[in-house]
């Protein structure tokens, strides 16, 4: 009687050590998915954060076209009075984790490639201000203003990025369009 008692007492232990180990995966799982959750969104609280500093300054963003001459802060978005809006600028904290820091970086699309500058993956899509329409062609149509030009817009690339403490990072982008 007595080695049953002890088999099923050692089966026991062995269950018990795998539902211990399972619990254990499930709650590192979950960990793992709520941090990336964190992490989310507080890249898009940068990004929204953008949208709002390029609203703000809407009526005072330079039309100047810029010149990509192999720093990325050569088309960091301005004022007209020259002064940046955001490059690499580090948000407050947000209140739900103190832990996470936001870096947003506004970018003006309407830029050319200097000619001793060489293509990086880092660059936001070119839209010169002079070249870009929404134009539908004739005998086309279109739900939202047809033929509209965007002459009156600028475009500009906002790239967020939170990191946290621990060194891990969540990065958005988001294309906006501003009608001065």
């Amino acid at each position: 009687m007595l080695p049953l008692v002890l088999a099923i007492m050692l089966v026991l232990f062995a269950l018990a050590a795998a539902v211990v180990q399972v619990a254990a995966d499930h709650f590192s799982i979950y960990s793992v998915a709520s941090k990336h959750e964190q992490l989310y969104n507080a890249a898009q609280a940068g990004i929204e954060w953008g949208k709002a500093e390029l609203w703000r300054n809407r009526s005072s963003l330079s039309d100047e076209q810029k010149n990509y001459k192999g720093n990325l802060k050569d088309l960091a978005a301005t004022g007209v009075s020259g002064e940046e809006i955001a490059f690499d600028k580090e948000l407050s904290p947000q209140s739900q984790d103190k832990n996470i820091k936001v870096y947003v970086t506004i970018l003006d699309c309407n830029y050319e490639l200097d000619e001793l500058a060489s293509y990086s993956e880092d660059l936001p899509p070119i839209f010169p201000s002079a070249d870009i329409s929404l134009g539908v062609p004739e005998g086309s149509s279109a739900v939202i203003s047809p033929n509209r030009f965007w002459e009156e817009r600028k475009v500009f690339l906002i790239r967020s990025k939170a990191v946290s403490e621990d060194g891990k990072k969540f990065a958005l982008e988001s294309i906006v369009t501003i009608e001065r």
